[in-house]
């Protein structure tokens, strides 16, 4: 057989397949809602209550996306790891995402986030699970990993102060919420001489409040034009909260021919707020000025030369109300949920 024969025949084949392909396409669309939630507890119901569902979808401008939001209470204490899976751009191309977090006792210190996502929650708060949908279908909801803990109180906690802090006291307009415990700084070198210093304060939560804290310092930072500050709410100890479990790691999967999975990418994802949930004794850092220093300024030297004088700058505190940035991360999700 000529090699016009065998082309001949193989585009034969592909026009007789294609109508199975498009109504194969045709028939993948994202599960409803329903189903979804059949699917859910059916995986998870052991150790979660699902209390509410709802679909949303994101604006364009602000990464797109829709989504199917779980709202759920645990039951048990414990490490969980929440996984869902669905077929991606074709038959062959498989996501799947892995939501890890802990569940702690009723009246538990959660902590602060990590970049803005919380993996610690308490008996009584509400988890919101993001799960993507868009066009993909096939979602399955699988309990990947647990470890039941019964804890009944929370690990121990430092309150040592971290060394270097300087505690000169200054003026603190958030003190009725907020204690200043002092300001730090640190430099980050860089590959070529110089460095860029990060200076911070930090405070510790006392008692129950709201505001948006503005840090600052006296020389002007254009940096911060129209900036409100860190919406902060610190509630009551044991006082439940409505949180994003958001710190999850996504993979992609390719099948072969024997249809076995293989490994094609993996990513870390957080599903940030733009809103701190403390509680008392919680400790935040917040930044207040920063600055580059190139290799003209160090002389070209990789060593070191001394005090920097911005390190002189003290922070300048401002209290402004309570107001959360619905345009930022995906503070929308939790807005109409946050503690009166």
């Amino acid at each position: 057989m000529n090699v016009l024969a065998i082309f001949s025949r193989a585009l034969l084949v592909l026009l007789m397949l294609s109508p199975s392909i498009t109504a194969q396409s045709a028939k993948s669309k994202p599960p409803d809602a329903n189903t979804l939630r059949r699917r859910f507890v059916a995986a998870f119901g052991r150790d979660f209550d699902l209390v509410k569902d709802k679909m949303t979808t994101r604006a364009d401008e602000r990464g797109g996306g829709t989504f199917w939001l779980a709202f759920l209470k645990p039951k048990v204490t414990g490490s969980f790891s929440l996984q869902y899976r669905y077929r991606e751009s074709g038959p062959l191309e498989i996501g799947v995402h892995e939501i890890r977090f802990s569940v702690g006792p009723e009246r538990c210190h959660r902590g602060v986030p990590e970049s803005g996502v919380y993996s610690r929650f308490c008996l009584g708060d509400t988890l919101i699970i993001p799960v993507l949908l868009n066009n993909y279908a096939g979602h399955e909801f699988k309990l990947a990993r647990h470890k039941y803990t019964d804890e009944k109180e929370d690990p121990p906690e430092s309150t040592v102060e971290s060394p270097g802090l300087d505690q000169s006291p200054i003026d603190n307009p958030a003190a009725s919420t907020l204690r200043y415990a002092g300001r730090h700084s640190r430099r980050m070198y860089h590959r070529i001489p110089g460095y860029t210093l990060f200076l911070s304060a930090k405070f510790v939560a006392t008692r129950p409040g709201r505001m948006n804290l503005l840090v600052n310092t006296s020389v002007p930072n254009p940096d911060l034009d129209g900036y409100d500050g860190v919406p902060i709410i610190v509630l009551p100890l044991g006082a439940p909260a409505t949180l994003i479990a958001g710190r999850e790691e996504v993979r992609g999967y390719r099948k072969g021919l024997q249809g076995r999975e293989h490994l094609v990418s993996t990513s870390d994802h957080g599903y940030m707020a733009n809103v701190l949930i403390l509680q008392p004794g919680d400790r935040i850092v917040v930044g207040y000025f920063w600055i580059v220093r190139d290799s003209d300024y160090v002389g070209g030297s990789f060593g070191p030369i001394g005090r920097d004088p911005s390190e002189d700058l003290k922070p300048v505190i401002k209290v402004r109300p309570f107001a959360p940035d619905t345009g930022r991360d995906f503070t929308e999700w939790i807005v109409d949920y946050l503690p009166r």
